[in-house]
């Protein structure tokens, strides 16, 4: 039986309930509780579901590799001329925050900031270089958004 079933046989039905997912000791606000969270680890045991504690890095990378992973495919489409109109388009329209230049930009640059210091990092724990690969990743992530204007693509 899946987890959302369970709670509502457990007649948690949400706030107005006085619990859901969570508790509502003040009927407002919610508190996590360990009974549901038991369930949904027992649910993922049986289900062979391993159990993964992400930090803040790791979900943000993730949503800004889907946003510029879709960035790319816009740009693919001819949807749009330039990773800047990107930008702007998710700085004004869907409230990107400025001072962080939009998910093209901040992949380009900021990410490329990131590569670069792993690279040193990996090199100075480990005696090693990095990757020639993670080099090239970051070079051609850097450039992408320049090398259809090079090769002459425009939109028709």
């Amino acid at each position: 039986m899946d987890i959302p079933d369970r709670i509502v046989e457990m007649e948690r039905l949400g706030r107005k309930a006085g619990a859901g997912y969570y508790r509502y000791d003040d009927g407002r606000t919610p508190v996590r509780d360990p009974l549901v969270e038991e369930l949904i680890e027992q649910e993922s045991s049986l289900k062979g579901i391993a159990r993964i504690a992400f930090t803040h890095e790791t979900i943000m990378d993730t949503l800004l590799d889907a946003m510029y992973e879709e960035g790319q495919a816009i740009l693919a489409g001819r949807i749009a001329d330039s990773v800047e109109a990107i930008d702007v388009v998710m700085v004004n329209g869907y409230g990107y925050p400025r001072w962080r230049g939009g998910p093209m930009y901040h992949n380009a640059v900021v990410r490329q900031r990131s590569h670069t210091r792993f690279a040193s990092l990996s090199q100075t724990k480990t005696g090693y270089a990095a990757p020639k690969l993670l080099n090239c990743m970051a070079l051609c992530t850097l450039l992408s958004p320049f090398l259809s204007k090079m090769t002459g693509f425009r939109k028709t």
